[in-house]
């Protein structure tokens, strides 16, 4: 007659039994019979892997979960391998990964955009030593993730205008493909960025100018991120190009202008400029007229200091049937009015005649008993307007 019983790893068995020639009468010690210690190690292992759903640099991280579960007695070991070109070639990943007794353990790979993964594993009670054949998981799915395409980037600070310089970033595509750019800035040292293109496509071999205005006393960054998928640049790594020079240019001070014309002396008429500077700081003024309806300037002050709260007047003479035009530009910057807009202020036309004339008269030779008399009228080169006669 057989008995069993199931008896665990590290343990060992002892039986006892009596023996007796009649039924059911047994008495006396009974007979042990011990087995030696049982050595059955048994680990219960599993696999399954992940795509991580986020695009990274182009890529996705795909991640094996290495199980023991709670029914095995000893430590697993696992020596792990991928592939990423459909098992054609495998990478070994983990020679020994040890994972516990109902514990687990997880192993992570990088999966470039256009490529799946597959991973497969052996398992061991021995640390180090693997026998049989691989357990094979399921290919992960292909990853989408927009890569980035090589493009080069640099920028420059042109002229100064309106108190502030023009920055030109210069993007070339020479990566063989188009290219979608992402085209941001900072004037902030960097704390924080504008989008000024989100979706801007460049084909191979080409190059795009991209302007920004920069205020006085700011630099700028440019920021470009490129893609090879149009309006998608998740996970993508940007480049930035070096910080631009400080701005250094004058700005426009706010002043007022007017123009009253005087009384008529001499044929001419005299244009008062009043110039008010209000803005709360010194302004530099540089003051021009012209006589010919702003086809040429002339200069009357080139640079002009008004402190703040001051009117300054300027005057000039203005002839009949002329009329002035006054142009004003204001700095913040002494002497320096490069780049900013010029306000004008107009008279009208002066209305102040002069007439120079004179009569004379000769009398011509005898002739019948009488002569004839000439009166010669005229109207000097000083006049500045034709004049009229009544003659008796």
């Amino acid at each position: 007659t057989t008995f069993t019983q199931s008896v665990p790893d590290g343990s060992t068995i002892t039986w006892s039994y009596l023996t007796s020639s009649t039924s059911d009468t047994f008495s006396g010690g009974g007979t042990e019979v011990a087995s030696s210690e049982v050595d059955c190690l048994y680990i219960d292992p599993s696999a399954s892997q992940s795509l991580d759903g986020t695009c990274s640099g182009g890529a996705q991280i795909s991640t094996l979960t290495l199980a023991n579960s709670n029914s095995a007695n000893t430590t697993a070991y696992f020596l792990v391998e991928y592939s990423t070109d459909g098992g054609s070639n495998w990478t070994q990943k983990a020679a020994n990964q040890s994972v516990a007794q109902n514990g687990s353990a997880t192993l992570t790979q990088s999966v470039a955009d256009g490529a799946a993964i597959t991973w497969r594993y052996k398992s061991s009670t021995s640390s180090g030593s693997f026998t049989g054949s691989y357990t094979t998981l399921s290919a992960s799915s292909t990853v989408d993730c927009p890569t980035a395409v090589t493009v080069s980037s640099s920028q420059a600070l042109g002229s100064c205008s309106g108190g502030a310089q023009t920055s030109t970033l210069t993007v070339t595509n020479t990566s063989g493909s188009t290219a979608y750019l992402k085209v941001e800035y900072s004037t902030n040292g960097g704390s924080s960025y504008t989008t000024k293109e989100a979706n801007y496509t460049l084909t191979n071999g080409t190059g795009a100018l991209i302007t920004q205005s920069v205020s006085d006393g700011s630099t700028i960054i440019w920021k470009v991120t490129s893609s090879d998928t149009s309006g998608d640049f998740t996970g993508l790594s940007s480049s930035t190009t070096s910080e631009s020079s400080t701005v250094d240019c004058p700005q426009p001070v706010t002043v007022s202008s007017s123009q009253s014309l005087g009384s008529c002396s001499s044929g001419a008429a005299t244009s008062t400029l009043t110039v008010t500077n209000f803005s709360g700081s010194t302004a530099y003024v540089k003051v021009e007229y012209s006589t010919d309806g702003g086809s040429n300037y002339s200069t009357k002050s080139s640079n002009y200091t008004i402190v703040n709260g001051v009117g300054v007047n300027f005057t000039q003479s203005v002839s009949h049937g002329s009329a002035i035009t006054w142009r004003i530009t204001s700095s913040d910057t002494s002497n320096t009015f490069t780049g900013l807009t010029a306000s004008t202020v107009a008279s009208g036309t002066v209305d102040c005649p002069v007439i120079d004339v004179s009569g004379s008269q000769s009398l011509g030779s005898c002739s019948s008993g009488s002569a004839t008399s000439t009166l010669t009228l005229s109207n000097s080169n000083s006049a500045n307007t034709t004049a009229y006669f009544l003659v008796e």
